[in-house]
């Protein structure tokens, strides 16, 4: 399933494995914040409210268990060791193509609920085998953010932290990677904040939201070579971090109002040749 990006709260009388497939996900358990992605997952207890949502396109893997001990297939002594408490877990990369062939096959064969039953227990049970206990979470996420107004939360929770974002680190990194495309999940650990909670915290304190600004410094950085080199417009555009030459002349005029031969026309003119 695909969270939405809005958040959400809720609690559910059934343990539940909760697994990143694709994108990024966030959620807040018992107090403590995390994101879920392709590399992590998430224990919730029954009867734990949590907070969650999605951070742009995402896809992840649910597993509900129930508490009657009706599954022949995994004992309750094993769920209980395993939602002792609510915690995250990193996923390995055994973890990890288990949990995207179990997937595929669930996708497959959409109405095999007894191979989607085992496909289930075979992870938790990996899973059980690599986690004694979940411990305490250590972790530089906090608390989510991104709430929706109707929810009850603490005022300390709801504010956005006063203290300024580091820009020079953030641009550096940019400029380090424009030829790459660079993903929310990216800029957020560099500020050590969840996706959701970076994106709040810049958008508050720069006015522009992290997509917004990288498009502005590729825009400048295209600017830059088209006015001082001679490079093609398609090695411009992969320097600049643009998809094609034509997302390149598509941007440049909607935010300068002209397409790059005008701009690189318009620069020559500007500073003839001695």
């Amino acid at each position: 399933m695909s969270l939405p990006q809005q958040s959400k709260r809720h609690q559910h009388s059934f343990h539940q494995l909760v697994v990143g497939l694709e994108g990024t996900t966030e959620f807040e358990i018992a107090g403590k914040g995390s994101w879920v992605d392709s590399g992590k997952g998430c224990l919730v207890p029954s009867d734990c409210s949590h907070y969650f949502c999605g951070c742009g396109e995402n896809r992840i893997w649910v597993v509900n268990i129930p508490l009657n001990g009706s599954s022949s297939h995994i004992s309750p002594e094993i769920v209980e060791r395993l939602f002792n408490q609510p915690g995250y877990f990193e996923l390995d990369p055994e973890l990890r193509q288990l949990i995207h062939v179990a997937a595929r096959e669930v996708q497959r064969f959409p109405h095999n609920t007894a191979l989607a039953q085992h496909l289930a227990v075979s992870f938790m049970l990996a899973v059980g085998e690599r986690i004694q206990s979940i411990a305490n979470v250590k972790t530089c996420v906090g608390p989510l953010v991104k709430y929706n107004g109707e929810l009850g939360i603490n005022a300390s929770n709801s504010k956005l932290p006063n203290a300024p974002l580091d820009f020079c680190r953030l641009e550096s990194y940019v400029e380090r990677h424009l030829h790459q495309k660079i993903s929310i999940i990216q800029l957020a650990r560099q500020a050590c904040l969840s996706p959701s909670h970076f994106h709040a915290v810049f958008k508050a304190q720069s006015g522009l939201t992290p997509h917004q600004y990288v498009t502005q410094l590729r825009i400048q950085r295209a600017k830059a070579l088209l006015t001082t080199t001679s490079l093609s417009l398609i090695d411009i555009a992969q320097q600049a971090g643009f998809s094609s030459q034509s997302a390149l002349t598509h941007a440049l005029k909607q935010k300068t109002g002209q397409t790059p031969g005008q701009l690189r026309k318009w620069s020559h003119s500007a500073c003839p040749s001695m």
